[in-house]
C-alpha cells in the first residue's frame, strides 16, 4: 500500500504519522529532520553498511538518514531484500522528483507491494512529486493547501479545492484512490 500525506510545516503531518501509521517495531523511517526521535529510542543510522546489516538481520525498527543521493539509492536497493514492513519517508520530495525518474525509489514503490511493503510518504510539496507516484497511491491525505498548482493536482485526484483550501488547523481530508 502507498499512502501519500501532504501538508505545510506545522500542519500535523508528523503527528498523524506517529499516531496512525507507525506499526509495532516493524518499520523503517527515513527521518531527514529528526522529527521521529521521540517515537523510538533508536539511534539515527547514517551509515549504509550498518543499514544493510540491520536489514539482513531483520533488526527492526530502523531510523535512518543518509547524506548523499548515492547512499539513498543504495538504501532503496537494499530494501528490495525485505518483506512485510512499513517504510516511512519524511520529506519525500527530497527523495523523488517529478524531474528525475532515475531514482531507485521508483521501481521499489511500483513493484514491491507484492512483498508486503507499505509506504507512507510525507511531503510539503505536492507539485514536486512525480505523477507515476500519484498513480500508484492507494490513499492520499492532505492538510490545508493554498498554492494553486497543488490544489490543481489534488483536484485531479478527487479533492475539492475549496474544501482543501478552507481546512482548519490540524484538519485533513482522506481520499482512497
Amino acid at each position: 500500500m502507498l499512502i501519500l500525506i501532504f501538508g505545510k510545516t506545522r500542519s500535523g503531518k508528523t503527528y498523524l504519522t506517529k499516531e496512525k501509521f507507525i506499526p509495532d517495531n516493524n518499520f523503517i523511517i527515513y527521518d531527514v529532520n529528526n522529527e521521529y526521535e521521540d517515537v523510538t529510542d533508536l539511534e539515527l543510522t547514517d551509515n549504509i553498511e550498518d543499514f544493510e546489516d540491520s536489514i539482513d538481520n531483520l533488526d527492526l525498527p530502523i531510523r535512518c538518514d543518509f547524506e548523499t543521493d548515492e547512499e539513498i539509492d543504495q538504501s532503496f536497493e537494499i530494501l528490495k531484500k525485505i518483506k512485510n514492513c512499513t517504510i516511512i519517508i519524511d520529506e519525500f520530495h527530497q527523495f523523488v522528483s517529478k524531474y528525475d525518474k532515475k531514482k531507485k525509489i521508483f521501481p521499489l514503490v511500483r513493484k514491491q507491494f507484492h512483498k508486503g511493503l507499505n509506504f507512507v510518504c510525507i511531503s510539503q510539496r505536492i507539485s514536486d512529486i512525480h505523477t507515476s507516484i500519484f498513480s500508484q497511491a492507494h490513499i492520499i491525505i492532505t492538510f490545508k493547501q493554498t498554492e494553486l498548482r497543488d490544489l490543481d493536482i489534488l483536484e485531479r485526484y478527487g479533492f475539492n479545492p475549496e474544501a482543501v483550501k478552507n481546512l482548519g488547523e490540524y484538519k485533513y481530508i482522506i481520499k482512497k484512490t
